[in-house]
């Protein structure tokens, strides 16, 4: 499965409701902020014939970025662990640990020592960890470009008409997969920004470009 420079992947124990609430604001805000597919995968059953365990890998594989909170170290979450360590470079994958003691029982332990080279967390509370995350996602291709784009078109008026043209156009062609031409200048046109100025920013920070073969169709940009 390619991996695509777009995709974030959640994944955490459904019982610890608080990493689970973060986790699902992260999502929404997130997605609102950046050119971003956040993959959170909930309990209910996948779509289809597609099975949890294999939604579950396609979306590690396709992610950029994999943050697994290992807090108690329940099955599940340490068997996403182990797949995303076998088959992803091991500054895509960053582990979150809550070290805050249980109000019954010893408080818990680090259990990873023997490879301390890799990305964590620890916290005891919500919002260092959200601090903390919102540092990684940078090392995600399109939310650093889309940084990018935003300080090339400038916080004026027009500068911020370009950045939302272009964070909407985004978001289509991740949801559709691909956005006609036409349509992409009417989006440039609705956000008051310069259609001209929106495609070459597209194509100059390598967050989308036009399809191969007849049509005028534009695509994101999958390369990492």
């Amino acid at each position: 499965m390619k991996q695509k420079n777009n995709v974030v992947f959640l994944g955490c124990n459904y019982s610890n409701m608080k990493v689970k609430r973060l986790f699902d604001r992260l999502k929404v805000d997130w997605q609102s902020k950046y050119p971003l597919r956040v993959e959170l995968i909930d309990k209910q059953p996948a779509p289809g014939a597609v099975d949890k365990w294999q939604q579950i890998t396609r979306a590690i594989d396709e992610a950029s970025l994999v943050v697994l909170d290992v807090s108690a170290f329940k099955p599940n979450v340490v068997l996403e662990l182990g797949y995303a360590l076998a088959t992803k470079p091991y500054d895509q994958i960053v582990i979150t640990f809550d070290e805050r003691k249980p109000r019954t029982g010893q408080a818990p332990k680090w259990m990873l020592s023997d490879i301390p080279h890799l990305n964590e967390v620890r916290y005891k509370r919500v919002p260092v960890l959200r601090a903390a995350l919102d540092e990684h996602l940078v090392k995600v291709p399109s939310a650093e470009r889309f940084a990018e784009v935003r300080a090339a078109a400038g916080e004026d008026q027009a500068g911020n008409a370009i950045s939302a043209a272009i964070l909407e156009a985004c978001r289509e062609m991740i949801k559709r997969g691909s956005l006609a031409g036409q349509q992409l200048a009417a989006l440039a046109v609705t956000h008051r920004a310069d259609p001209i100025a929106v495609q070459r920013l597209l194509r100059e920070k390598k967050l989308a470009k036009k399809q191969r073969g007849p049509g005028d169709r534009w695509i994101p940009v999958d390369e990492v």
